[in-house]
């Protein structure tokens, strides 16, 4: 008996699921979509449960099994986000994530100013979207 408790006792739960050290942002797609974004890396919404408040990402790339899943789906938005699997059959684009929000700022600035269009792609230049994250 005292066997079965020791080997009962060093029995451990190992979890694949960790916690990122890095807070991931949630950017629109081309599609106007949340798509996730991280270390660059794009995840597109897969599931959401509406009971536990999860949304569930999966890697842009088909085939590929990387996920992923957050709290959140709010474009904008940098969050905590806890990664299932890793496996990418893709290489990680930094500057894609910096056009992509250049390109976001551009279009929330027209939509909601009434600047001229000059001032607003000259401030887009000179903002450093990459210090954000």
């Amino acid at each position: 008996m005292d066997k079965v408790s020791d080997a009962f006792n060093k029995l451990s739960i190992s979890s694949k699921i960790s916690l990122s050290d890095f807070k991931a942002t949630i950017t629109p797609s081309q599609k106007k979509a949340p798509q996730l974004h991280h270390l660059g890396y794009y995840y597109k919404k897969s599931y959401s449960n509406q009971s536990s408040g999860k949304i569930s990402w999966r890697c842009v790339k088909n085939n590929s099994k990387a996920s992923v899943y957050s709290n959140t789906d709010k474009v904008g938005d940098n969050c905590d986000f806890h990664i299932l699997h890793e496996e990418h059959l893709d290489e990680p684009n930094m500057s894609k994530i910096y056009l992509l929000e250049r390109r976001r700022f551009i279009k929330v600035r027209a939509a909601n100013s009434d600047d001229k269009a000059r001032k607003i792609v000259s401030q887009a230049c000179f903002v450093n979207f990459l210090l954000i994250f």
